[in-house]
């Protein structure tokens, strides 16, 4: 799954660092994503799958 592009549901901001977003893939794997000026909750989005720490993945926006 790392370097693969996926479909993300945003849901909120991050608990930890508000600059990042938390959401959901189709296959509803967490992803924690670098936050945008654009991006907001309730926004899919695409994006590029950069690392997995324990259960959630990390991403940046494709």
């Amino acid at each position: 799954m790392i370097g693969s592009v996926e479909s993300v549901l945003l849901e909120r901001p991050s608990s930890r660092n508000l600059h990042e977003l938390v959401g959901k893939t189709g296959n509803f794997k967490k992803v924690v994503l670098e936050g945008s000026a654009v991006a907001k909750a309730g926004d899919i989005v695409r994006a590029k799958i950069t690392d997995l720490r324990g259960w959630t993945l990390r991403g940046e926006l494709a």
